[in-house]
């Protein structure tokens, strides 16, 4: 889903994406799986290759609502911005680097290595960004970077991704554990929280994370030079 949105004059693009779980990637017979999260992983890079570069794909949108909430059916074409803002977020499914698989990240960023990955695009569709995206979780503290808690193992499985023009703009980004640290298991005789309907830690089993950005900094890039 894309958000074209403006707010206090600062305008920006929010693509909210979700990818193919990694329920039973690398199990013999069920090789679609891999092959599935890399088309996805193609589809997505080309929407941000084309919002961060001004490009146009003609017909990829499905259907779209205005802001007094009004749905017109697609297709129509999705066309970027180079001056305009980009930030990629969601469950991505898919660590910070490749899992020897399928590095969806990498793929969407840019940065993914054909040879490091039993699964690639044979299509011949698939163009890496060019300038590559930042992952914000490299600016996260390090001991609280994960967002999804699978049988004990903390992990990084949602990830805040932003264009070259949308990092000169970052500030901090940070996760809320209040998902992911809340066990299944109750106290005996009770009903474990996750499963309880009035909380907040039944609405989902990831984090959610927060991305502070400034709207109206003098010296955008704060000085610093982005990552490679």
């Amino acid at each position: 889903m894309l958000l074209d949105a403006t707010f206090n004059g600062y305008h920006f693009n929010l693509l909210v994406i979700y990818d193919r779980s990694l329920i039973n990637l690398g199990v013999v017979g069920k090789e679609y799986v891999g092959h599935k999260r890399v088309e996805q992983a193609v589809q997505v890079a080309s929407i941000v290759q084309a919002l961060q570069s001004g490009g146009t794909l003609v017909g990829a949108g499905d259907a779209r609502q205005n802001g007094a909430g009004v749905i017109a059916p697609g297709p129509f074409d999705i066309t970027g911005d180079v001056n305009v803002p980009l930030i990629v977020v969601g469950d991505f499914n898919a660590y910070e680097f490749t899992d020897g698989y399928v590095d969806v990240t990498g793929m969407i960023t840019g940065a993914a290595v054909q040879a490091q990955n039993q699964y690639w695009d044979v299509s011949g569709t698939y163009v890496a960004p060019s300038p590559t995206l930042i992952d914000s979780g490299i600016k996260a503290d390090s001991t609280q970077r994960y967002s999804y808690n699978f049988s004990g193992y903390a992990q990084e499985i949602d990830h805040v991704l932003l264009s070259r023009r949308g990092w000169k703009d970052f500030v901090s980004v940070s996760n809320a554990h209040g998902n992911s640290d809340v066990s299944e298991a109750g106290i005996s005789g009770t009903t474990p929280t996750v499963l309880d309907p009035t909380t907040a830690a039944h609405s989902s089993d990831h984090d959610g994370q927060v991305l502070t950005i400034a709207i109206d900094r003098i010296f955008a890039d704060g000085l610093e030079a982005p990552p490679q």
